[in-house]
């Protein structure tokens, strides 16, 4: 068995990938489904969501028989895992003032706020979208004569495939700031790409941020790429779909950086448990996952032997799988995402497969989290929301 230290990056969690991802969401079983997972109008609002099929399709008729994979969790593929090099190169260009023609200004603040303030009706693409508050800086303000100046605190946000809407660009002033004028504006420059949204900021004795809202589609390893003055990293979005608050270890310019993430509810699927993951993930020379063997425990206690191996060489932050369940020909294919510690990757983060019956049809979807050696997951089926077997409300994991 393998085990290492953890890194002394802090991670705040109000959804535990041992409670919301293991134990899901929403109604129990035996409870009604309330209005969360009832049918919804599936058409797409900004019609850029669409993927390869309508929104009809998507749809599939509701019910356990119609699954549809576009609809969860499909594609393994590391591709998007950093950011393709058009994007990087956008990304990194500094801004300047002429940049700031058409820019949105700082908004100032005063209190905290909060990414669940911004929030869509209804939801029609379950896992795919996250708002976040992304804050740099003195929190809270650091007192008047610790002061060093204004300090540059310029960078981006991009994402390797999806989009960013910005919402909100916000600056919390304090007392303390020094008292001659900031060197340049701070400003959230126009997008001429929807992946990429560049700021330019100067930090004194308080903090300035990005309220936003990120999109992938479809769900695969997609890489948002984070960059503070000389700070970078490299997050899966996994990341901030399980976790409410995610802060320090950022060796920012002034002060300190927090993320607070907030999933939009759906109003699509609904599941129900059908097993859960015992046995041993181990790594390989390069310390890198290698094999999982164990099994699937059913409800009943069944045991369903399962294997998987790495399917290509991780990239970034994120790697794949693929593998057999049973021995009826069922196969398991999935992605795990690897949390950033102090300047490397640790050995924990989320895990998301699908398993394909033998015709090649999605038969269940499996999701957790791991650490080290251990995988803690769960598998699950869809189900009719007025199902009493419902465990898990809107989407199997997130």
């Amino acid at each position: 068995m393998r085990a290492r230290p953890r890194s002394g990056t802090r991670h705040f969690i109000s959804v535990l990938a041992m409670g919301a991802l293991l134990g899901g969401c929403g109604s129990k079983a035996g409870e009604a489904c309330d209005g969360d997972c009832a049918p919804v109008d599936l058409a797409v609002p900004s019609g850029k969501d669409a993927g390869s099929q309508d929104a009809g399709a998507l749809d599939g008729g509701g019910g356990g028989d119609a699954f549809v994979p576009e609809d969860d969790v499909i594609e393994t593929q590391l591709d998007m895992a950093e950011l393709p090099r058009a994007v990087e190169a956008l990304a990194t260009v500094k801004l300047v003032d002429a940049d700031a023609t058409g820019a949105t200004t700082l908004e100032v603040v005063s209190g905290e706020v909060s990414p669940t303030s911004v929030r869509r009706p209804t939801e029609t693409r379950p896992g795919r979208e996250i708002t976040l508050v992304i804050r740099w800086g003195y929190m809270p303000p650091i007192p008047a004569p610790m002061g060093v100046g204004w300090v540059e605190s310029s960078g981006y946000l991009a994402v390797a495939e999806g989009e960013i809407e910005l919402l909100r660009a916000l600056r919390w002033d304090d007392a303390g700031d020094p008292k001659t004028p900031r060197p340049a504006t701070s400003f959230v420059a126009p997008q001429t790409d929807p992946r990429v949204l560049r700021f330019r900021s100067f930090v004194g004795a308080g903090s300035e941020g990005i309220f936003v809202r990120v999109r992938r589609f479809p769900i695969k390893p997609v890489v948002l790429v984070l960059q503070v003055g000389g700070a970078r990293r490299a997050i899966p979005m996994d990341d901030h779909l399980v976790q409410h608050l995610i802060a320090g270890g950022w060796a920012v310019p002034a002060g300190n950086l927090q993320i607070e993430s907030d999933v939009p509810p759906t109003a699509l699927r609904c599941y129900a448990e059908t097993g859960t993951l015992a046995g041993t993930w181990s790594y390989g020379l390069d310390e890198t996952l290698d094999k999982f063997v164990g099994s699937v425990v059913r409800k009943g206690g069944a045991m369903e032997a399962l294997t998987f191996m790495p399917l290509d060489k991780p990239v970034g932050p994120f790697g794949n799988f693929k593998g057999t369940l049973g021995g009826a020909g069922a196969t398991v294919e999935g992605f795990y995402a690897r949390t950033y510690g102090l300047g490397s990757y640790d050995d924990h983060g989320e895990v998301v497969a699908r398993v394909n019956a033998k015709d090649g049809s999605v038969q269940e979807l499996l999701s957790g989290a791991y650490d080290a050696n251990n995988i803690y997951a769960r598998t699950f089926r869809r189900v009719a929301c007025d199902d009493p077997a419902v465990t898990s409300k809107n989407y199997f994991r997130y």
